[in-house]
């Protein structure tokens, strides 16, 4: 019997499996999309605003306007101008790609810092890859972490602080520079050549000579460098469709490019590794760092790996920042000088009070004026005004949902999150009305302390690690500037156009005129009344900076205005390294015997957790050539001697007992510290001296006291008994003290920090603990951020309820940095995780006849009853 035409079976199996695969194919979707629903509605989250996209789907319009904004020199004002419309924080489509765009600074810290592993730089090595290769700025993941730790170590302050190499510069810049206070001359141009040759100078150890106009190989390089980034620039317009995009002159000029940097990367290894063994070389005899020898980017990373096109790829990575970042600053900031020739008079006022020296680094340091300026600069023309990071994973952005925009938002993987600079940086609501005007004196008021809302030069991990090197460099040319031409004459008759490319500068450059040769004279007493009223003025903004600082929520009951003024007066009266002492301590062999101490550490730590020991191996070779010059060792590891003396704060415990393990049963991430202290008056070790530290676990608390900051705070009266994380030893003949402890937890109001003490005439009692209100020295060491943000990450710190308070944040350690010290730790991890441990260390130089009387919260005296202070009773 024949079957119906539709019942053949082949045709019901056909249909079957076509629902088979619908279901399979529907099934992982729904399921996702209750799962999703289900952690948004958990966290509160809320529907996001979203553009009014005519294309729903694929964005076209929006691309449209895009591509006529650029087109216009218009795309950063009609980014903001969507953000005034839609919202902070608004979602649109371009694609088929989930975009959310913010300009709201706690969903910016988020995406760079709190939830930094949540996220990615997208397709960034694609697109920079054939002029960069992989670097520090187009790779994730351990690739990145690997970059970052190789390049860090070259932006020392000894490195930033060197500014020979500018001055050489200045004088090929003045040069070119017309002298007849009629010529137009465009500063841009100028400015751009000037940063080439002073990067290249850097990294290569050979400047290109654009400003010379030198060998022709050198021009093509800068020309090809140029059209090389164009093509970045077309990539990262083009999006998804970079894949489709050829320029045969941009593969031509990667080729330039990467052919011309990589002669000089073949000579460094060469030499290098012509050297021997780092590690097996004497300090005096390094060749890295011998007295008076130039300082080459390019060589210190031979000396740190030997392969060449990781090196290369760094190199013109750095080289990319290093130039455009800083020309863009110099170009903007000189447009609106030119533009306002009370402010560049003003400035030159400030620059006065160097009596026509060519500045140093402290010089710059001090210059105040000139920091509003730059700030001002960066915040109204950000150089990199827009960026974004692609979700990796389902996650939360903290506001901008619901109709008023402050609930959470939820983010689902593969969602781009772009952050508008530019735009955040004009928010009336943080600068005030006048937010689109250069006006260098609101960073003068007290009022403005700006945070994530303002972001020069990104934040959180990804933080430039040349920041510091470009502020240098741009203060250094506009000092030189000041001091060489009186007049600044704009003469671009319209507004300040945008030009963006991988950077923001101006579309017209920086015309000028009527820069009139007009040296700044040396200063006089008796007919100079600018130079008086400067410092009258430096005094008063020094003392209203002293009284206006207030408690953060960290170190309660303390006189912070007093405590601010006495370490600022400490600061401006004493040196802030032991430069002078580093070849004393080299003939006592107190630096190698520092460096055998410090690499002993490290093996004995790598023995001790099964790892192998480090001695001929290649992290053996980068330890050594780090380690092996007395300017590693003593500026380095020195740049906080002489640092502010901080008051003790209520967390000091009198009575602890005198040992080197102060772990207890704490858990975290373990460390060996190495402190030094040496008489910064004879250069010598201060031997036989008692030192005190103690620090927070892991979650924030202090053990042996009670106080509402302190992690869990009143809820655990036993914490008064414990003792963990506190303890005392006895500096050895090198002045030294070693700690076996944890990486410190963070607490309300304070970024993480470690407590030191040192006393002068303390002597154990019979039960081994030290009681002694004197001290000779009482410090804070603090750690970098990037490693602040690895440890957080990790257990048991990620269980820390605390709200994290940053470095940049922290107002006893912004005054540190700002009278010039550097009070960081270096640290070296002993194996391939950080869960294997840490040897962080430090040098003090200290006066160690000084004698300051110090209030413990509480005292400890064996057996007999605890004595308490009245606000330690009060917090319990």
């Amino acid at each position: 019997m024949d079957m119906p035409a539709g019942s053949h079976p082949t045709r019901l199996l056909v249909w079957a499996a076509v629902g088979l695969v619908v279901i399979s194919l529907l099934v992982p979707i729904a399921r996702r999309f209750f799962v999703r629903r289900r952690i948004a509605r958990s966290h509160g989250c809320r529907p996001i605003a979203k553009s009014a996209n005519k294309d729903p789907f694929l964005g076209i319009d929006t691309i449209r306007a895009n591509l006529r904004a650029a087109r216009e020199h218009k795309a950063l004002e009609t980014s903001r101008a969507r953000t005034s419309r839609f919202g902070n924080t608004y979602t649109s489509r371009q694609l088929l790609l989930p975009i959310i765009v913010t300009v709201e600074p706690d969903n910016i810290k988020t995406v760079l810092a709190l939830n930094f592993k949540d996220y990615g730089i997208g397709h960034r090595l694609e697109r920079f890859s054939p002029l960069l290769g992989a670097g520090i700025f187009d790779t994730d993941g351990d690739h990145w972490a690997a970059s970052r730790a190789l390049i860090r170590p070259n932006f020392t302050r000894d490195q930033v602080a060197d500014l020979a190499l500018f001055e050489n510069l200045m004088q090929d810049l003045f040069a070119l520079i017309p002298r007849d206070g009629q010529t137009v001359v465009d500063l841009q141009d100028l400015f751009f050549r000037y940063t080439i040759d002073s990067a290249t100078e850097f990294l290569f150890g050979q400047s290109v000579g654009s400003l010379k106009k030198t060998a022709k190989t050198e021009l093509d390089f800068a020309e090809a460098f140029n059209y090389a980034q164009d093509a970045i620039r077309m990539r990262n317009i083009l999006g998804p469709l970079a894949k489709l995009y050829r320029d045969p002159k941009a593969d031509r000029c990667n080729r330039i490019c990467r052919e011309f940097a990589q002669q000089f990367v073949d000579q460094a290894v060469s030499e290098v590794w012509s050297e021997g063994d780092p590690a097996e070389k004497q300090p005096s005899t390094d060749k890295s760092k011998t007295q008076g020898e130039k300082y080459i980017f390019l060589r210190e990373l031979a000396r740190r790996t030997s392969d060449k096109r990781r090196i290369l790829d760094e190199l013109l990575n750095v080289l990319l920042a290093g130039r455009d970042t800083t020309a863009s600053l110099l170009s903007n900031m000189f447009f609106m000088l030119a533009k306002n020739p009370a402010i560049w008079a003003k400035l030159r006022n400030e620059v006065a009070v160097l009596n026509g020296q060519v500045p140093t680094y402290e010089m710059l340091r001090n210059l105040k004026y000139l920091k509003c300026c730059m700030n001002e600069s960066l915040r109204l023309h950000p150089v990199v005004p827009m960026n974004s990071r692609e979700a990796l994973r389902d996650t939360i952005l903290p506001v901008g949902g619901g109709s008023d925009g402050l609930s959470p938002v939820f983010v689902p993987k593969g969602t781009h999150v772009a952050y508008n600079v530019y735009a955040m940086h004009r928010r009336a609501d943080f600068y005030g009305p006048d937010a689109d005007e250069f006006r260098p004196e609101r960073w003068e008021s007290k009022e403005l302390q700006p945070r994530w809302e303002y972001l020069p030069f990104n934040g959180g991990p990804r933080i430039c690690v040349g920041q510091q090197y470009a502020l240098t460099e741009v203060g250094y040319v506009t000092v030189r500037i000041a001091q060489e031409f009186q007049k600044l004459e704009s003469k671009d008759p319209g507004p300040w156009e945008e030009s963006l490319t991988l950077t923001l500068c101006s579309r017209n450059g920086t015309k000028t005129a009527g820069l009139k040769r007009g040296r700044l004279a040396r200063c006089r007493w008796k007919d100079d009344r600018n130079y008086f009223n400067l410092i009258i003025m430096h005094t008063f903004s020094l003392i209203s900076l002293i009284f206006a600082c207030r408690l953060a929520a960290g170190h309660p009951g303390e006189d912070h205005a007093a405590e601010l003024k006495a370490r600022g007066e400490f600061l401006q009266n004493h040196v802030t390294n032991l430069d002078h002492c580093a070849q004393e301590l080299e003939a006592s062999g107190v630096t190698k015997r520092g460096i055998q101490r410090r690499l002993h550490m490290v093996n004995r730590l790598r023995e001790k957790r099964g790892l192998e020991p480090q001695r001929d191996d290649k992290q053996s070779r980068d330890w050594g050539a780090m380690e092996a010059s007395h300017a590693s060792l003593f500026k380095t590891t020195a740049s906080c001697v002489l640092a502010p003396e901080e008051m003790v704060g209520p967390y000091y415990v009198a009575g602890e007992s005198v040992r080197s393990n102060i772990v207890e049963t704490q858990q975290g991430i373990p460390m060996e510290i190495d402190v030094q202290f040496i008489d910064a008056t004879t250069c010598r070790p201060v031997e036989g001296k008692y030192v005190d530290v103690w620090q927070a676990n892991s979650t924030g608390v202090y053990g042996g006291v009670i106080n509402r900051e302190n992690g869990n705070g009143p809820a655990d009266p036993n914490n008064l008994k414990k003792t963990f994380l506190r303890g005392v030893q006895k500096t050895d003949n090198d002045g030294v003290v070693k700690f076996s402890t944890l990486f410190p937890g963070h607490y309300a109001g304070r970024t993480i920090h470690i407590h030191v003490m040192l006393h002068p005439n303390a002597q154990p009692y019979p039960n081994g603990t030290i009681i002694d209100t004197t001290a000779a020295y009482v410090g804070q060491m603090y750690f970098d951020q990037d490693l602040i943000y690895s440890v957080e990450n990790l257990h048991p710190y990620a269980q820390n309820p605390n709200p994290l308070t940053l470095n940049d944040q922290d107002f006893i350690l912004r005054q540190d940095l700002w009278q010039g010290g550097n009070p960081y730790m270096q640290y070296k991890m002993i194996g391939n995780r950080l869960e294997d441990g840490i040897l962080a260390w430090l040098s003090y130089g200290i006066n160690p006849a000084k004698r300051s009387r110090v209030t413990p919260v509480a005292t400890r005296r064996g057996n007999l009853p605890r004595e308490t202070t009245d606000m330690q009773r009060n917090e319990m």
